[in-house]
């Protein structure tokens, strides 16, 4: 029997590829397409409006606001933000019948990506008051851009969408039923659902070791051998895997990266005042008493193999920047 996840962990989970294959389900529903280009000449259509449309649109945001004045109690129950309790009200809130069933994907992603932004914000923040999140919400969002978007839904060489038709292509006969229409549970179970069941099943690393190769530039970055049936990872080289948002065969995209436009107003705001939690050394924020908190640079998180090369991090860089404040005032 297949594990029940409870949906406000599905909602965190809802990334890029998820919307991707419900997106195409949809469609599927209303067409029951039997030729794989009318397929993907619709998806491509339904992917440009989506990309025109944006992600977190400001009634997201409106929404999510009002959210959190009805649910601030719960929200921050024992003095700090429950993220897990803000998530079951977002897919509390997406639950309606009235809107469409594409309407319904895309309200989907944009609280799905809010939380995750939230998320963040609150790894960085550590809130203990709802007026200090929605402060930094509407700082963070005032100036919306291309970050607040699903960038790589385009139809380019090497990203999401591209894969996906080359490996339809290849594997048609796969997702398709007796009558030759797509299939969408086939189809799900080709795009997500054997993935996901084989690392429960296997592990990632049997799983990585048996579905996955290197690329020839990068061998740290991990493909499926059949594109567009799994996540792109990185191969920290410790037993650990960075799953990645998008990644091309010139250029890795690392944790954080397009996240970072949308937080450094919450870094720069921590670095201020006569007690900050932040220090920003160079191109580095750096947290100065709270070492759980994460690091961030021009690249976006800093990822380490265990908290202990973290600390040491952390410490070199700490000495560093206090001794070159000691020659600043000398000077």
């Amino acid at each position: 029997m297949e594990e029940q996840i409870p949906m406000a962990v599905k909602l965190k989970n809802y990334g890029q590829v998820r919307t991707l294959a419900d997106i195409a389900k949809a469609l599927n529903e209303q067409h029951h397409y039997k030729k794989l280009n009318d397929f993907y000449e619709d998806l491509q259509q339904q992917i440009s409006d989506y990309m025109e449309r944006g992600t977190i649109t400001d009634d997201a945001l409106e929404s999510f606001k009002l959210m959190m004045d009805k649910n601030a109690g719960s929200w921050f129950s024992d003095g700090h933000f429950d993220t897990d309790q803000m998530f079951a009200h977002l897919e509390n809130e997406i639950d309606n019948d009235a809107t469409t069933a594409l309407d319904l994907i895309y309200e989907r992603r944009a609280y799905a990506k809010l939380g995750h932004f939230v998320m963040l914000m609150n790894e960085i923040a550590r809130f203990t008051d709802p007026q200090t999140l929605m402060d930094d919400i509407h700082m963070a969002f005032e100036r919306k851009t291309d970050d607040c978007s699903d960038q790589y839904f385009r139809w380019n060489d090497d990203f999401i969408t591209y894969n996906l038709h080359y490996s339809l292509k290849k594997h048609w006969q796969l997702v398709i039923d007796n009558e030759k229409h797509l299939d969408n549970d086939k189809l799900e179970k080709f795009l997500i659902g054997k993935h996901e069941m084989r690392v429960r099943t296997l592990g990632l690393d049997e799983v990585i070791r048996r579905d996955y190769e290197n690329d020839y530039c990068q061998t740290n970055l991990m493909y499926p051998k059949t594109g567009g049936t799994g996540p792109i990872y990185w191969d920290l080289e410790d037993g650990n895997y960075l799953k990645l948002c998008s990644a091309t065969r010139r250029q890795v995209f690392p944790p954080g990266k397009y996240e970072l436009p949308i937080l450094t107003p919450v870094l720069e705001r921590l670095c201020q005042g006569d007690d900050p939690e932040y220090i920003h050394y160079y191109s580095i924020y750096l947290p100065i008493r709270d070492f759980s908190r994460p690091i961030y640079n021009d690249n976006g998180k800093v990822v380490f193999r265990d908290e202990t090369d973290k600390k040491l991090y952390l410490m070199r860089l700490l000495k560093e920047y206090k001794a070159q404040e000691k020659n600043d005032e000398q000077s």
